[in-house]
């Protein structure tokens, strides 16, 4: 029998082989790994593990789009060279996993529904302090090629009380970027504020494609804008209640670290938040009740007694803390006076 008459026909034969990008074609655009890069790596190593593979050649490991097609070139690599072959012949269609076959089907049988994606951040202002939002809809690897469709995005800004102080919709065109100043509707209220130096509002996000297409880079993004620096972060959907825990290093001369909470339920939660030393994980050095709003946000700076202090041991401080309900949190690092900034979720 003649071999190919055991491949499908038309559509079918594309979606059940898989062709290795050849030449500088780029596999991991995070890290823009290329094929000729794994044909390199194979040639070095043709014994190397799918996780020495991951870490040496750096791909899949940051947004993890890739891992699909990686995994495919790993399993035909190793066929082949199981087989005395060439461990990697790009541009060669081969035989794609099932796994991969039945993502396709599903892909290709699903109707297309539009979805409304939000995303929520803390809303931070103070003395030196504002705070921007940024939606780029820019073309991805910048080829031109790959933008969004024109994006409505939807600004829903509450105060730290839970209070609508502003909402608006803009429009992010293709090539086009949008970039908001959003701490200018908290500043009345952070004038009137005393406490940490900080108020911490929060700013929900919706983006909505007005067609069928890519979310390409419309991922929302913040920038905190401080005297002696800027940061920014990008956006992160909502949590459901669970405990949770980051390590800190101790150093309060140097640094302020603050704990930013957004409640997302429409009721009242009390958010235990306690700070252990991390080599002894015993009692803690400091334990607190936050308590949030209906709605509303707070930001909490981390503090230890002084009589407490000493048992840190090796600086290393375990911060736990767990929100009853729908939330978000973010971990706010900066200089004691506030002037250098940094932040990240959590």
């Amino acid at each position: 029998m003649n071999k190919e008459a055991d491949q499908p026909e038309g559509d079918g034969a594309e979606r059940s082989d898989f062709t290795v990008q050849s030449g500088r074609d780029i596999v991991c655009p995070c890290f823009e790994v290329t094929a000729d890069d794994f044909v390199a790596l194979f040639a070095s190593d043709p014994d190397i593990s799918f996780e020495d593979f991951l870490t040496k050649s750096g791909a899949g490991n940051k947004c993890t789009a890739c891992r699909l097609d990686i995994e495919q070139i790993f399993i035909s690599a190793s066929r082949n060279a199981a087989v005395g072959g060439a461990a990697l012949v790009p541009g060669v269609p081969t035989k794609m996993p099932l796994k991969q076959r039945l993502y396709r089907t599903l892909d290709a049988i699903s109707p297309v529904v539009s979805e409304n994606l939000t995303d929520i951040f803390p809303c931070v202002v103070g003395s030196g302090v504002d705070q921007y939002l940024c939606v780029a809809n820019q073309s991805l690897l910048y080829e031109g090629e790959f933008n969004a469709p024109p994006t409505d995005v939807a600004v829903e800004i509450r105060s730290e009380d839970g209070t609508v102080v502003h909402r608006g919709t803009k429009r992010v065109e293709p090539g086009s970027a949008l970039r908001l100043n959003i701490g200018e509707h908290l500043l009345d209220a952070a004038r009137k504020s005393g406490g940490n130096g900080f108020l911490a509002g929060s700013v929900a996000v919706g983006r909505k494609m007005i067609r069928q297409g890519v979310k390409g880079t419309t991922r929302p993004q913040i920038e905190l804008t401080g005297i002696n620096g800027h940061c920014s972060v990008h956006a992160q959907g909502i949590k459901s209640s669970r405990t949770q825990w980051t390590d800190i290093v101790w150093r309060p001369a140097d640094e302020r670290i603050f704990l930013c909470l957004i409640n997302r339920e429409p009721t009242q939660i009390n958010v235990p938040v306690e700070l252990v030393a991390r080599d002894s994980l015993k009692s803690p050095l400091a334990a607190e009740i936050v308590q949030i709003p209906g709605w509303g946000s707070r930001i909490h700076e981390l503090t230890i007694p002084v009589s407490r202090v000493a048992e840190i041991g090796d600086g290393l401080v375990t911060v736990f803390w767990t929100p009853p309900g729908l939330h978000a949190s973010f971990l706010l690092c900066g200089s004691p006076n506030l002037s250098r900034l940094s932040i990240d979720h959590v």
